[in-house]
């Protein structure tokens, strides 16, 4: 059987699909990967899939240049005949389940991995934005079997929007994490945390660096760490304001890589202040190699921390809040070290990829003793 899964980055898809396209590819399933262009086209096809690169810009909608990708997508569909399309993330679902559409697929499916500004901002632009998304999604969904989410939260907003009806939806616990990748590594003594994500405001980026420099101020041995990129994004964090920030925290900024594991080995404590999420894939990362979590008490963030156990929950753009519970990990080492060990067990429960791909494989009617009936 030939599967398409259209993603809005080539990085994304071997981050978070790999596993998933690996599966596929055992299960004699020909994939194809439909991404735009990028750093990480090279290791798409290391799993297994055909890369196929298409013009993916942004998250804005842009009635000409929208209909354009439509075409294009319906075109590469056309040629390649999938018998199963699976669309992530936020355009393509909308463009690639309509795409899938018009070009005959026999079965369409979308994964929503988290609903990014799009309910989270009311700025004017946003809420023009959403206006236009929720009709669009609503026609999109339409031509869909399934739409897969990665927490309740996301899942009962689109219900309760009247967006699909709720018979259609399935929730998942996140992407998964590889385990045999993902290794449990022994904790640190010293108290260095460690921040990984992209540099944007909603990330939790500035209250990272505002909390840091409150907790120096009680502990100046304590270390803080950020690992990650600049992207184009609306909520984007200026370069030259991004390394004040880390000058005036007494930070050190890792830069980018494409593998997070020695440098989460090196921290103590992982620490995700976000103001929303699907399931954040560098949290289980975290979790994976059994490192206490603190995070922020929103959706998709959350679910990752069982709140005084496995970690700890701050308030979200609250700063004094996260340095609280940074405070807290550094008074409390043996406490912390319980955490961390409960982290890694609760992650090896809930979100080992093996089984969250098996839920994939099932909603979208491909488990393994049904391969090949479609």
């Amino acid at each position: 059987m030939k599967v398409a899964i259209i993603s809005n980055s080539a990085y994304g898809f071997w981050t978070f699909r790999g596993d998933l396209v690996n599966d596929l590819v055992r299960l004699n399933n020909e994939v194809i990967a439909i991404a735009p262009e990028s750093d990480g086209s090279d290791e798409v096809t290391r799993y297994g899939a055909e890369y196929i690169s298409v013009p993916f810009k942004g998250n804005r909608i842009s009635p000409i240049k929208d209909l354009l990708l439509i075409l294009h997508l319906r075109k590469v569909m056309m040629q390649h005949k999938p018998s199963v399309v699976l669309s992530c993330t936020i355009k393509p679902v909308i463009y690639g389940s309509i795409a899938a559409k018009l070009a005959g697929v026999p079965h369409s499916f979308s994964l929503l991995t988290g609903t990014g500004l799009l309910f989270n901002s009311n700025k004017w632009h946003n809420k023009l934005s959403r206006f236009f998304a929720t009709r669009l999604f609503k026609f999109a969904f339409g031509f869909n079997e399934k739409v897969i989410f990665q927490n309740n939260d996301n899942c009962e907003s689109f219900v309760s929007r009247a967006l699909l009806p709720e018979q259609k939806s399935v929730v998942v616990d996140g992407s998964g994490i590889n385990l045999a990748r993902f290794r449990p590594k022994q904790l640190p003594k010293k108290n260095r945390f460690i921040m990984i994500a992209r540099i944007v405001y909603d990330k939790g980026v500035q209250e990272y660096f505002e909390a840091a420099s409150i907790v120096k101020k009680l502990y100046p041995a304590a270390e803080f760490q950020f690992l990650g990129d600049f992207v184009v994004n609306p909520n984007a964090i200026d370069k030259d304001k991004f390394y004040q920030m880390v000058s005036d925290a007494g930070a050190e900024y890792l830069g980018a890589t494409r593998d997070v594991r020695p440098y989460i080995e090196g921290a103590r404590i992982f620490v995700l202040p976000s103001y929303h999420e699907g399931i954040p894939h560098s949290t289980l990362e975290a979790m994976a190699m059994k490192r206490p979590i603190i995070t922020t008490n929103v959706v998709g963030a959350k679910e990752t921390v069982i709140d005084g156990k496995t970690g700890l929950l701050a308030e979200a753009r609250n700063a004094q809040s996260l340095a609280e519970k940074m405070i807290w990990m550094i008074e409390n080492p043996s406490k912390c070290e319980k955490m961390a060990e409960q982290s890694y067990r609760y992650c090896v429960e809930k979100y080992d990829v093996n089984k969250i791909n098996d839920e994939m494989l099932e909603a979208m009617g491909l488990e393994r003793e049904n391969v090949g009936i479609i």
